[in-house]
């Protein structure tokens, strides 16, 4: 009789929370959002969308996610786990926030030397990164790579800046729907899988 690794276990439940594409699809779409931003320059669009993404990404897990993976309640050490991220990531964010404004401040006078969009697109790259790093999702570097990539093409490039972080945002758009759909195969909703 094989012995049960119940870390492992929860490893994996863990990780499945995560398989549904949704933060992927919210993610993406942030990203489409930062674009027309830089496009319009109507700098509230990111921020008016986690508004709006946030509780609709909340709703997802709540309707797609759940009903097909159940509740999953974490043991003690992985709840402490998650509470330090969304803690360090809450402080890591605030201090971005901080440091954005400072920045904003201090170069306004000075963008055309300096390259405020690819700071920009580092700052947002590096968030991504990190809350890959902190919630084992492997698959936000590679999206990281794409922003920090679209803002560096764009710099290099200097024009459409903009039209390139759209693009990288409908890819990670993309690769979130492929992620839910596979999600939606390999997980159909307990009433269905029990008929």
């Amino acid at each position: 009789m094989q012995a049960i690794d119940l870390e492992e276990l929860e490893r994996r439940a863990y990780r499945s929370t995560w398989e549904d594409g949704l933060l992927d699809l919210m993610l993406g779409a942030w990203i489409v959002s930062m674009g027309l931003m830089h496009g319009t320059e109507v700098d509230f669009v990111p921020a008016l969308f986690v508004a709006i993404g946030v509780p609709l990404w909340m709703a997802g897990k709540r309707w797609i996610t759940i009903p097909r993976i159940g509740l999953v309640r974490f043991g003690a050490e992985r709840q402490r786990e998650i509470r330090r991220g969304y803690g360090l990531l809450l402080a890591v964010l605030l201090l971005t926030l901080f440091g954005g404004v400072l920045a904003y401040f201090t170069l306004a006078g000075d963008a055309p030397r300096f390259p405020v969009r690819l700071l920009f697109g580092t700052v947002v790259a590096g968030l991504i990164a990190l809350v890959g790093f902190l919630f084992d999702i492997r698959r936000l570097n590679l999206y990281a790579g794409a922003v920090f990539l679209a803002y560096a093409a764009g710099e290099a490039l200097r024009s459409s800046q903009d039209l390139i972080v759209v693009f990288a945002g409908v890819a990670v758009v993309l690769c979130g729907a492929v992620i839910l759909g596979r999600f939606l195969r390999k997980y159909p909703r307990q009433e269905q899988a029990e008929s």
